[in-house]
């Protein structure tokens, strides 16, 4: 929760620097999915990819009832 979006234009270009300096070796992680080491002095870029990607869910799915199920909203203890 202590994690804030962003919210930028779809056509926006994102970059992270290093610093030649930064003695940690630091790890991105994209979607908790895959997990990358970033070095001292190298750039980031995010960006829009040129293809769009189609989200399949199941007829019944709910987005918002699958966050009150896991943030415990509407939640009477």
């Amino acid at each position: 929760f202590s994690s804030r979006p962003l919210v930028v234009s779809a056509n926006s270009v994102i970059e992270i620097a290093l610093g030649p300096s930064n003695e940690q070796f630091l790890q991105l992680s994209c979607d908790g999915q895959l997990t990358h080491e970033i070095k001292p002095n190298e750039v980031i870029v995010i960006q829009k990819h040129p293809r769009q990607v189609r989200l399949l869910h199941p007829m019944a799915y709910s987005y918002y009832d699958t966050l009150r199920l896991k943030l415990g909203w509407g939640y009477k203890p």
